[in-house]
Parts: C-alpha cells; sequence; structure tokens
C-alpha cells in the first residue's frame, strides 16, 4: 500500500521488519524479492508518484576537480528514481572486472564474478530484457549480419541490449504495491539521518521529514537497507554523525570514496567505403525479434593486460550524436540535414564517423563525495562531488584508437585520422562525456580499512545496516551499472530473507 507522508491524516505503524530507504532500481528490487516473505516491509521514497521541483532540488551539490553536471540533474528523486529516465541499455560485467590488476590501484572484487552471474538470469527479467543471451554469435545468426569485421586477435565484439521501451520501475510496480499487504510504501518522506545506538553497532530508527517540514516522524525497524543511489547513500551515512561523529561506516574515512562514472570520448575521423558503412560497423544498432541491441568491439582482455590499459568498449557515432549518447539538433530524425550531408558526400564514396570510447573509471581515493557547507531546505549539508581523472583514462582512449587505426587499415575497412593526443591539447578532459552512471562511494571490501560494506553489503561493524546499489562497487568496469546492481540486489534480498526467517 501507499502512505503520503504528506497527508497528516494518514496514521500507520512506524515499526518494521525491514524499512529500505529508496525507492528505485535496487530499493523496488529487494521490496518485490522480499515483499510476499517477510511481513511488516516499510519502504521509504523521497518523493511522489511524480516528478516534483522542491523535492529534487534536494539533490543540488558542489561538483569540483573535472567539470562535471550540476548534481540534480544527474539523477532523479521520485518513485522509481532514475530509472525514470533510464534508457535500458544493459551489458553484464565481465569476470575480468573483478581480477586484481596491478596497473590499476585499488582494483579488484573481495567476492567472485560468479555471486553476481547467478543472479543474472533473474536479473534480465528484472529489467524487462528480452530472453536470450549477451553472445554476439546468437544474435548475428538470428539478425543475419553475419561475422562481426573486428573479430581479430586483437579485438572482439561487445553485444549491449535493451529493454524496449525503457523499464520504469516506479510505472511497473506501482500496482503491485499498491496490493501488496506486506509493503507500506511511504511518499514524500526525506530521510534525515540515521539514529545509531549508545554502542553505535546497531540502527534503531530513521529520522524522516516533509520536504516542507510540516510533519516528521521517526521510522524503527530490525534491519535497514540503504538504496538511494551512488551519491546519496555517502551522503546519508556522512549525515549521521550524532554517534559515530565521522558518520556511520567511516571510521577508517572511506565513506564517500572511490566514486566512479563511466567517461566515453568522440575523436579522430575514420573513412570507410559503402559496404562497410552499411553493415554492422556503420550501423552499431539493429532490431532482432522486436529486441534493440547494439554491438560494440573493444580490445581483449590479454591485450589490455599488456598495454595496461582499463576495460572499455567502442563504437563508430556520426555527427549527429553528442558526447553524452543523445541525438543533437541535426541527428537522425532532421531530413533537412541528411540533404546537406548528401550533397556534401556527393561523388565521394567515404563515409566519415567519430570513434566514441566508453571506458571504465579507474577507483581513485581522490575521487570523493563529501559535505558541503551549503544547506538545503531541510538544513542538511549538501553533498559536494570531487571527481577525479588520472591518465589511465587517457592512455586508454590513446591506445584504442591507435590500435583500431591499424586494425582498420590492415583489415581493408577503412582509415583513421587519429586527432586525441593528451600532451598537445590537455584540455581533452573538458570535452569527456559522462552517461549518469554512478558508482563506489560506499565500496564492497575484506575490512573497514579499505571499504565500507562487507561482502555480503553490510556496513562494516553495523549489525542491521546494508547498501544496495551501485555505490558498493569497488570497480565498475565498463559496463552499465543497472542490470548488475539488480543482480547484487537480488543476491543481497537472499542474504536478508535467511537472516529475517531464521
Amino acid at each position: 500500500m501507499f502512505i503520503d507522508l504528506n497527508d497528516a491524516k494518514q496514521e500507520f505503524n512506524h515499526e518494521a521488519t525491514l524499512c529500505i530507504i529508496g525507492a528505485g532500481a535496487a530499493g523496488l528490487t529487494i521490496a518485490k524479492k522480499l515483499g510476499t516473505k517477510v511481513k511488516n516491509i516499510i519502504l521509504l521514497e523521497s518523493g511522489g508518484i511524480e516528478y516534483d521541483h522542491a523535492t529534487q532540488s534536494l539533490y543540488k551539490g558542489k561538483v569540483s576537480g573535472i567539470p562535471y553536471f550540476p548534481l540534480e540533474s544527474v539523477r532523479l528523486r521520485y518513485f522509481g528514481g532514475s530509472t525514470n529516465h533510464w534508457g535500458g541499455q544493459s551489458i553484464p560485467m565481465e569476470p575480468y572486472d573483478f581480477k586484481l590488476k596491478p596497473w590499476v590501484k585499488d582494483s579488484g572484487w573481495p567476492i567472485k564474478y560468479k555471486e553476481i552471474e547467478r543472479y543474472l538470469g533473474e536479473a534480465v527479467d528484472v529489467c524487462g530484457i528480452p530472453a536470450g543471451s549477451f553472445e554476439w554469435e546468437e544474435w548475428s545468426k538470428k539478425s543475419g549480419k553475419g561475422a562481426y569485421p573486428l573479430h581479430t586477435a586483437i579485438f572482439k565484439e561487445a553485444l549491449l541490449r535493451f529493454s524496449s521501451p525503457a523499464k520504469r520501475f516506479g510505472i511497473y510496480y506501482k500496482k503491485y504495491i499498491e496490493n501488496s499487504e506486506n509493503i507500506k510504501c511511504i511518499l514524500n518522506a526525506n530521510v534525515l539521518c540515521l539514529c545509531a545506538d549508545e554502542s553505535g553497532k546497531s540502527i534503531g530508527a530513521v529520522n524522516v521529514s516533509t520536504v516542507d517540514k510540516k510533519r516528521k516522524v521517526k521510522i524503527k525497524a530490525d534491519y535497514f537497507v540503504l538504496a538511494c543511489g551512488g551519491i546519496e547513500n555517502s551522503r546519508l551515512l556522512l549525515l549521521s554523525d550524532d554517534v559515530h561523529k565521522k558518520g556511520i561506516g567511516n571510521t577508517h574515512d572511506m565513506v564517500g570514496r572511490y566514486f566512479m562514472e563511466h567517461p566515453n570520448y568522440d575523436s579522430g575521423e575514420i573513412r570507410v567505403n559503402e559496404s562497410v558503412k552499411k553493415g554492422i560497423l556503420g550501423k552499431p544498432f539493429y532490431k532482432v525479434n522486436g529486441g534493440l541491441h547494439r554491438v560494440d568491439f573493444k580490445l581483449r582482455n590479454d591485450i589490455q593486460e599488456k598495454e595496461k590499459i582499463l576495460n572499455h568498449t567502442a563504437f563508430f557515432v556520426d555527427d549527429s550524436m553528442d558526447q553524452h549518447g543523445t541525438l543533437n539538433k541535426q541527428g537522425f530524425f532532421s531530413k533537412a540535414w541528411k540533404k546537406v550531408k548528401a550533397k556534401l558526400f556527393q561523388g565521394d564514396n567515404d563515409w566519415r564517423f567519430k570513434l566514441r570510447v566508453r571506458l571504465e573509471h579507474a577507483p581513485y581515493s581522490e575521487s570523493r563525495i563529501v559535505l558541503s557547507d551549503e544547506l538545503d531546505s531541510l538544513g542538511q549539508r549538501r553533498a559536494r562531488l570531487n571527481m577525479y581523472f588520472g591518465e589511465l583514462e587517457a592512455r586508454t582512449i590513446e591506445k584504442v584508437q591507435q590500435m583500431f587505426a591499424v586494425e582498420l587499415g590492415r583489415l581493408g575497412l577503412g582509415r583513421m585520422k587519429i586527432e586525441f593526443d593528451p600532451i598537445k591539447n590537455p584540455e581533452w578532459k573538458k570535452n569527456v562525456g559522462w552517461q549518469y552512471h554512478h558508482c563506489g562511494g560506499t565500496r564492497m571490501s575484506n575490512n573497514p580499512e579499505t571499504g565500507v560494506v562487507d561482502v555480503d553489503c553490510k556496513v562494516h561493524g553495523v549489525d542491521n545496516l546494508y547498501i544496495a546499489g551501485s555505490s558498493v562497487f569497488p570497480s565498475s568496469g565498463h559496463a552499465n551499472p543497472t542490470l548488475n546492481l539488480v543482480a547484487l540486489a537480488l543476491r543481497l534480498s537472499d542474504k536478508l530473507s535467511s537472516i529475517i526467517l531464521k
């Protein structure tokens, strides 16, 4: 059932077995998974069913370091969370992403890939992706596209699949929550802080307020799950400083550290002939059996190890796509631009593209979320994000372009003019595109000196507080996080079920 905290006439039990903070992809996945097993679940959502500007403005914050978007524009604060602007693009992480890489400081996961892999089938269904694998061979046969041109000893294909249309978790789960006897979703409920007991080893309650501060309540529970997203999870831990003076889980100054995004960079001029232009390289988006796919390419993992670079994928874009993957004003749907383009290239059989490299953001301890001195309308300190880049990102873009240019010519597919030179152009970071993928900040680790949660996503030193979402990722790989964080949320659901129902 739904309860609106703005409605002072609605009374409800303020005590629960499990309290989930945040009704986005992770929070709703856990609520749905446990909704038929665990009685008396409270799901707290800061916003309502629809977008509200006053609530959204609570996401404002400061940004320093590498240029980035305003923090209130890269997340959504209402029922369904940021799935309300999710594009549905999905690809699983790889076993390779979980390995310790000597050239990437603080890389590696404390769990094996199989811990996520065994939940991927269920996560695919949760995310609304049509049945099928993420192997190019399967879909190339179904689509009739044939062998991938860049399947070589250096490069391999990487298949991304889409829920089409993109699954809006808020819309999809609304009726389920309405009809659930075990779940109370409290809307317009902004969590101000988590209240630890005197020992600091357990959370007894959370303080909650409407955005106008007219109604405040305290929610008590046996267990809590923090599922507010890659920035807000860290912010709430830092704000909860009554007992833990540095914030909950922050004894070793680890909360907020290792924040990661997924950068992408467009560069170069690729010239290919008509046949390549019409093939899968020139047209990487395609539909099969009603499902939308895109096939990228990447350097094979052994080549990445040899070159000491980050994981990544790449694909062709023309000038209808901006750095952030969206169609610009002269995009695919502009008939006028198509006519101009046809005239520009009249008599020229070559077609020009840029190479978009989507890459892993290495885990840097100095890339972090802290609290600013500016207060929001609830009197809470806003988040400040310090985004950091190292040389690994530049080297990855450079190596991918260099090796791609050589391979393109060797295979007789075309040629590429390389324009990316981070030494001659140190301002290149200002032209980086971002994908709104917030990872890290409450990273998973074997001990509290190197992270915030343990291998079960429980906050180190706190018996009943768990964290869900991509904020627990120790490294990001190149993969879009939603599918993978849903798999991890399903794993956490099973862990909570075994504890609560024992």
